[in-house]
């Protein structure tokens, strides 16, 4: 879910492909597919 979040909230920002994969590759490979927003924000 959070990755879904990050992809339309970052991702989708990006100008051309280049810069598209790159940020998805940081993304893919830094945070964990099953993080949740409760781990990242104290709700």
């Amino acid at each position: 879910m959070l990755q879904r979040a990050l992809e339309l909230g970052i991702v989708n920002k990006c100008f051309d492909d280049f810069e598209r994969q790159l940020v998805e590759d940081v993304v893919g490979g830094r945070i964990p597919e099953d993080l949740t927003g409760r781990e990242v924000f104290e709700l």
